[in-house]
Parts: structure tokens; C-alpha cells; sequence
């Protein structure tokens, strides 16, 4: 039913205190109404409705496959209606280049984390994108420096992707090959889940330097990937050519340069964005 490790734990967990909350009762005792008592009292304990909807998600994937088995002869957790139960998502505030300056700058930092900082700066990639990369998907075609995601593990198949990498950035991940580590394998060593993503150990490493210039909650490690949108829409760059960069369209499923937004044309939207932010 679920293809992740991780997702197949928080599932089970998320099933565990649904049954606290609703009662052991016969699988086809449950009705709608018990999903709405769920979700009350997650609101109640001052959930988020991101997560209230992914607890759902969980429970609804169950009850499903128990329809599938035909265990019960209907799913009641249908066209549930949840936009009223938990918190609202917090919307990310771009991170001001001075801000970026000074962490950059911070003789504190770590080597990795600066690099990590400039990669999400420069490409607007999701965090985990960068933190599991590896020498090898830093690629050249026709003088074009790009990072290969079309293998990769990804939010979706949009996401599959080459990015442009500015030039700043390129003479970063070049110098960092030789003074960080031996050249091979993944640039950075950020400890791995059980389904091989390192989001939260890069995340977590980089908001501790994030948060020693900027007190303001809505900056985060995500701001970047707003803030590389809006860098490109003030640039003048196309709704299109942004959404191909940072994998909001079809994505390069096909592999092919020519394939939707061309390499040359990413590259050059790309490589208008000023390098001052990290300039010493």
C-alpha cells in the first residue's frame, strides 16, 4: 500500500491513535462521523491541518484497501470535508540577501553548510534534492553546468529535472570536490533516513546557522526555493522557464534536452540572478 518505509511507519501510527481516539471497534462499525471525532480532536491538540490531512490521508488509504478486500463493501471516508479542522500552514517569507550575506559570511559556518546555502540559493531546490546528491549527478552538456535529477529520489515526476547551476555556484561545488571530500559519492554527508532521504539532518544543520542572524519564523531553509521564484520573476523570466527549474511542470521525463524548456534557455534565466549574496 505505501512504497516508503517511513510512510509505512508514520501509517501505522497514524491508524494506532485513530483507533485510540474512535474505540476498537469492528472495521465495519466505522462511520464518517468517526473521522470528523478524529479530526476534532487533533484540532483540539493544536494540530496543523497539513498534518491533520496527511493523519487522514492515512486512514483513508486503510480504509480503502479494506474496500479493495472487500473486508467492508464501502469506504465512508469519501468527499470528507476538512478545510475547517487545524492550523493553518505557515507561509514562507523569502530570505532578505543581506540576511543570506551574513550567514554566508559567518566564519562560524560550516564548509558544507555554506555550500548547501549557496546550492539552495542558486537552483531553488528542494532541500533534499541537494542533500543526497552526488558527484556524479553534476553533469556538462555543451558548456552547460546542471545537476542530473531525472534518477533521483523525488517529491514527484515533475520533479525529475536538470538544473542549471549558476557559474557562482559551479566554481563552489568545484572547489568543495577537492577541500571536502575525495571527489566521489555524495557531497554531503548528512545522515540518512530509513528511506534515504536527509532532509531533516541538513535541514536542522542549516537552520541553526539560519537562525543566528534572523529571529523571524517565516524564514526557513524552504525560503530559498520562494525566494529563487521571485528572484527569477523579477529577472523578467516566464512562468514556464521558472516552473521547469524548479520542477513545478512535466518535468524531463523523457530525458532529452530538447524536451519542453531547453537546457540553454534554464541556463541563461539562471545565471542572471547576481552573485553579490555571496560575495566576500
Amino acid at each position: 500500500m505505501f512504497e516508503r518505509e517511513k510512510t509505512k511507519t508514520s501509517a501505522a501510527s497514524h491508524v494506532q491513535q485513530f483507533i485510540e481516539v474512535v474505540g476498537d471497534i469492528d472495521i465495519k462499525e466505522v462511520q464518517k462521523v468517526h473521522a470528523y471525532r478524529f479530526c476534532d480532536s487533533l484540532d483540539k491538540d493544536g494540530q496543523a491541518s497539513k498534518t491533520i490531512n496527511s493523519k487522514m490521508s492515512s486512514i483513508r488509504a486503510m480504509m480503502t484497501w479494506c474496500e479493495q478486500q472487500a473486508i467492508i463493501s464501502d469506504s465512508p471516508f469519501h468527499n470528507l470535508s476538512l478545510k475547517t479542522y487545524g492550523k493553518r500552514s505557515v507561509s514562507y517569507r523569502p530570505i532578505p540577501d543581506s540576511v543570506t550575506t551574513q550567514i554566508a559570511l559567518d566564519p562560524t559556518l560550516g564548509r558544507s553548510e555554506r555550500l548547501l546555502l549557496a546550492c539552495l540559493y542558486f537552483t531553488g531546490c528542494r532541500i533534499d534534492e541537494w542533500a543526497t546528491a552526488t558527484y556524479d549527478m553534476i553533469k556538462m552538456k555543451d558548456g552547460i553546468p546542471y545537476l542530473d535529477l531525472l534518477d533521483s529520489k523525488v517529491k514527484n515526476e515533475g520533479s525529475r529535472r536538470l538544473v542549471p547551476l549558476h557559474p557562482t555556484l559551479h566554481s563552489m561545488i568545484k572547489d568543495a570536490k577537492g577541500s571536502l571530500k575525495d571527489g566521489t559519492g555524495r557531497i554531503f554527508d548528512y545522515a540518512t533516513d530509513v528511506d534515504g532521504k536527509a532532509t531533516n539532518a541538513a535541514s536542522k544543520a542549516l537552520m541553526s546557522a539560519i537562525r543566528k542572524h534572523t529571529s523571524d519564523q517565516k524564514h526557513s531553509a524552504h525560503s530559498y526555493r520562494h525566494g529563487f521564484k521571485d528572484m527569477l520573476r523579477n529577472l523578467g523570466v516566464s512562468k514556464e522557464v521558472n516552473d521547469f527549474i524548479t520542477g513545478h511542470s512535466s518535468g524531463d521525463v523523457a530525458g532529452k534536452y530538447g524536451s519542453g524548456v531547453s537546457l540553454q534557455v534554464r541556463y541563461e534565466a539562471v545565471s542572471k540572478i547576481s552573485s553579490d549574496a555571496f560575495a566576500p
